[in-house]
């Protein structure tokens, strides 16, 4: 007993016990919170309330926007200007453009038809000086079988 006692002595006391005890009666009491209630809880409670209303009130609202433009028509649309004009700046590309949503479409249309070699960008003198160049069919049926090749 004596031993039992020894290690009972060096095991430390919970001090939490009477918080713990108070919180656990709080939320299983079913009656007794209006007794528990402090200016705190319902200052806590109103300001929640008042949070959702809040919420409630202030939904984002999302806009779809639908563009006249497809990335078939900007790509016809690029390709008919370098047949047409064999060489063409990279500023005058943009100067029909209606807004930035439309530079976007025939930047990305530009690159996809020089990823499939339509066009070629060659780099002029200065900065930001390129040059969109038509490729002929025939040169670009060698590019693609050189390309083969390799």
């Amino acid at each position: 007993m004596a031993e039992m006692e020894a290690l009972r002595m060096l095991m430390v006391k919970r001090g939490n016990i009477h918080r713990e005890l108070s919180q656990i009666g709080e939320e299983a009491g079913e009656g007794t919170e209006i007794q528990n209630i402090t200016l705190f809880k319902l200052m806590r409670a109103f300001e929640r309330v008042m949070q959702k209303y809040s919420d409630r009130l202030n939904k984002p609202v999302h806009t779809v926007v639908q563009y006249n433009y497809t990335m078939e028509g900007s790509r016809d649309q690029m390709l008919n200007m370098a047949r047409e004009h064999k060489n063409v700046s990279f500023e005058k590309i943009f100067d029909r453009c209606e807004n930035r949503v439309h530079a976007i479409f025939l930047f990305l249309s530009l690159l996809e038809l020089v990823q499939q070699k339509f066009l070629k960008i060659m780099i002029g003198e200065g900065k930001n000086n390129f040059i969109i160049e038509y490729n002929e069919p025939e040169n670009r049926l060698a590019e693609l079988e050189e390309q083969n090749q390799q």
